[in-house]
């Protein structure tokens, strides 16, 4: 099979509503997953219907899919095995080819914010009050001690190489942890709320937020380690999300269509987005292509994180979380 890898297994062990099975079969993954340059995103507007996923080749063509859950999804990450969970009210929904969706139970009735997965396949995931969760199948989630005494809503999640994953959330709130296992409070440098942050090739943490609840002005913290970090105030909106590509530029989003862009985390420059929407997230694929989300089912795309386009929309409900695979 052309650009693909067999790989066959005599005995396996399915795992559903604690229903294991065995059975002979083989299945087949293409050996470079980037290579179809695929977008996922995610949404958080209930639904009758299913809440809304959508999908993408290109950036520029989405298609709807059926989550398998009528509650709010807020976050969404793909292991690199192929292993789709997206998370939200109470609810995880799990896929292998980001189409078919299977909707698991999160064991809290917490409200997932953000989503990571380490290189071993380790998925860790944190909420409000402070929750923080984690998983190796994506399946069984075990709920993990935070490491601070308060309960603040933890917003988003990343990882580096090195398997360090970092939190943050309101009131300043950064966490620690190796492993997703065992969580440490380090001090952010702010008292402000935490909303997005992102991890480049060399290990730099940015994180972005708002100085109030609402609206901005928004700002950055930065570090090299996840523990020393340092303050950079901006003077836009609020900052919602971050993401970085391979060549090191990063590009943030914000309310009322704000879009920034750095090459070293210090030094941002504002960019045209040609929209008035709240843009509350952003990636990247291994080809250069950005792609941001927003509200109103607001979709952008970028080659060079200055000229962006904005794509024909296929849902009207607000897009919260978006990534490739």
């Amino acid at each position: 099979m052309n650009k693909s890898i067999k790989h066959f297994f005599k005995l396996s062990i399915i795992a559903f509503l604690n229903i294991i099975v065995f059975s002979d079969f083989a299945f087949a993954w293409p050996t470079n997953r980037n290579e179809a340059s695929q977008f996922i995103a995610v949404s958080n507007t209930e639904n009758d219907n299913g809440t809304t996923i959508v999908t993408s080749p290109d950036g520029a063509n989405w298609t709807s899919q059926f989550s398998g859950t009528t509650l709010p999804l807020n976050a969404i990450t793909v292991s690199s095995a192929g292993l789709f969970v997206a998370g939200g009210n109470g609810v995880f929904a799990t896929s292998l080819d980001g189409v078919n969706w299977i909707p698991r139970p999160s064991g809290t009735l917490e409200t997932v914010r953000g989503l990571a997965v380490n290189g071993a396949g380790v998925f860790v995931a944190v909420a409000t009050t402070g929750t923080i969760l984690s998983s190796t199948n994506g399946t069984s989630w075990t709920v993990r001690r935070s490491g601070t005494p308060f309960t603040p809503t933890l917003s988003a999640v990343a990882v580096n190489h090195a398997g360090l994953f970092v939190a943050v959330g309101r009131s300043g709130t950064v966490l620690t942890s190796p492993d997703g296992i065992s969580w440490t409070s380090q001090f952010s440098s702010t008292d402000k709320d935490l909303r997005g942050i992102t991890v480049d090739e060399n290990g730099l943490f940015i994180a972005g937020g708002s100085n109030s609840t609402f609206d901005g002005p928004g700002f950055f913290i930065t570090s090299s380690d996840g523990i020393t970090w340092s303050w950079r105030p901006m003077s836009t909106t609020a900052i919602n999300g971050l993401t970085v590509n391979s060549a090191g530029m990063f590009v943030a989003v914000g309310n009322s269509g704000l879009i920034l862009t750095s090459s070293d985390g210090i030094n941002w420059y504002e960019q045209v987005s040609s929209v008035n929407n709240n843009l509350l997230a952003a990636t990247e694929n291994k080809n250069g292509l950005f792609v941001i989300v927003g509200t109103a089912g607001k979709i952008l795309t970028s080659h060079d994180g200055v000229n962006w386009v904005q794509q024909p929309a296929v849902t009207a409900d607000s897009l919260v979380s978006v990534t490739h695979y």
